[in-house]
């Protein structure tokens, strides 16, 4: 199975290890994008850091990567079609191994130039753990897949999935998700599966005990600037958790299956809930007419905000 698999040379091996390097690693200027350009390249990326916009830019050169796509898309082509047994890959020598880690190479940059595929990304999470791929580098390159520009990768729902898999299982900061949402929100409007995720997130964070106020922040900050109604909805139903703690009941089954044999990191909300309302009845009704006025003063022709605005009200049963 694995010796049927023809890998590139060695020279563009050379560049998928520089690739994934880049694509898994913590780096200093900020949160990572993918970006297209069409100008000639000897080499198929580079990245260089954007100071105005404190970030670090990506750049896939489209002309010589589609020269390399035909060699990584045999590879995934193969990879589809054949039944893979991983647990006898996984029983393999260390060189088979050594092929493995190549092949999973291969497939990183056709996560980015190729459409979703499912069946791919389930490949990916199976030689994730076959490889032992450390699971903050399996972060880092799903930050830069749900940030970068092509719209069909930013709103994968399989990305997604997979993102509320590794939140689920894992201990990350909290700041790390927030800046994921923001920026892949920011980048491709009305994303359904990124506040998807938030509203899953906050959830899960608030059953942890943890603060809400920096996730609320940001979201409200975002919505002041975008009448997107998925993030509308995420903010209200923020107000609601930290006021009410009333929470999603489909999120807290979906958290606790994925976490069917990991009793460590199983939720354990405290007997006492009112030690997680972390806002006042007051606060909820002045923050309400604080985004009422603003959704008025904005003179848009939507009521859909307006609508989930009172939605809360009805929620929190306030006058």
């Amino acid at each position: 199975m694995l010796d049927d698999i023809v890998l590139p040379n060695s020279s563009v091996q050379a560049q998928l290890e520089v690739f994934w390097d880049i694509v898994s690693n913590e780096c200093q200027d900020g949160r990572k994008y993918l970006i297209w350009l069409d100008s000639g390249s000897s080499e198929f990326f580079d990245f260089h850091s954007n100071d105005e916009e404190q970030r670090l830019d990506i750049v896939i050169y489209k002309e010589p990567m589609m020269q390399l796509f035909p060699t990584l898309l045999a590879i995934q082509n193969q990879l589809i079609g054949d039944k893979w047994d991983w647990k006898t890959v996984s029983n393999t020598d260390i060189q088979q191994t050594d092929k493995l880690h190549k092949i999973f190479l291969a497939i990183v940059p056709i996560l980015f130039i190729n459409n979703e595929s499912h069946t791919l990304i389930l490949i990916l999470e199976s030689m994730v753990d076959l490889l032992g791929i450390p699971n903050k580098k399996v972060l880092r390159l799903l930050q830069c897949l749900l940030t970068c520009s092509r719209n069909n990768i930013n709103k994968s729902s399989s990305y997604w999935t997979f993102l509320r898999k590794l939140y689920s299982t894992n201990s990350f900061q909290q700041s790390i998700f927030i800046d994921i949402l923001i920026a892949s929100a920011t980048i491709h409007r009305k994303s359904y599966y990124c506040w998807n995720f938030a509203s899953f997130f906050a959830t899960i964070e608030f059953a942890r005990g943890a603060d809400l106020t920096p996730i609320y922040s940001q979201v409200k900050q975002f919505c002041t600037r975008n009448l997107d109604y998925g993030a509308w909805k995420v903010l209200c139903e923020l107000i609601i958790i930290m006021v009410s703690a009333n929470m999603n009941q489909y999120w807290l089954k979906e958290f606790e299956r994925w976490n069917d044999n990991n009793n460590n990191n199983k939720l354990r909300t405290p007997n006492n809930s009112e030690q997680l309302h972390q806002k006042t009845m007051n606060w909820a009704k002045q923050e309400l007419f604080i985004l009422s006025d603003y959704i008025k003063s904005s003179q848009t022709e939507s009521l859909i905000p307006l609508k989930i605005i009172n939605w809360v009200h009805a929620e929190l049963e306030l006058s």
